[in-house]
């Protein structure tokens, strides 16, 4: 992979220095320098936790779906009473932990694949973290207007 790289030397992620096993930060730019193997296990735990978060989150929206939707039945011992605007909005909180769950996941999968933090997927959840929040205040503003104009 990298000429004259010997058993005992890896490359610095960030500027690309040759560096000693042994060293626990970058000589040349600071960075923090992680052993793959424990790259690997933060990556496990990654998934484990992505996989119990979208999980659970899918099976909490799955009982709230049944509740709203028997809600009207003659029978029903639990009903939603809410707009259909905070159903909405009940259902994108659970939508934004199940994305978070995704990126969980995405990340563990690439670490555990190569040793290594991966900072696009960080990037592109942050994008949709950020999307989804801006939604959701929309949402609520327009709520509130209509509150307002009532």
């Amino acid at each position: 992979m990298y000429q004259g790289l010997s058993a005992c030397d890896h490359i610095c992620p960030q500027c690309g220095a040759r560096l000693r096993m042994w060293l626990n930060t970058c000589s040349r730019c600071g960075k923090k320098i992680h052993a793959d193997s424990a790259l690997r296990k933060m990556g496990i735990a990654y998934l484990i936790l992505g996989l119990g978060l979208c999980g659970v989150i899918s099976y909490l929206a799955w009982v709230v779906a049944l509740i709203m939707r028997h809600s009207s039945d003659p029978g029903a011992t639990m009903r939603f009473t809410g707009t259909p605007l905070q159903a909405v909005m009940i259902f994108g909180v659970f939508g934004f932990v199940f994305l978070v769950g995704l990126t969980l996941l995405a990340g563990g999968v690439f670490q555990v694949t190569y040793g290594r933090k991966n900072t696009y997927v960080t990037k592109v959840a942050l994008f949709w973290y950020t999307v989804i929040w801006v939604l959701y205040g929309i949402a609520v503003a327009a709520d509130w207007v209509e509150w307002l104009l009532e």
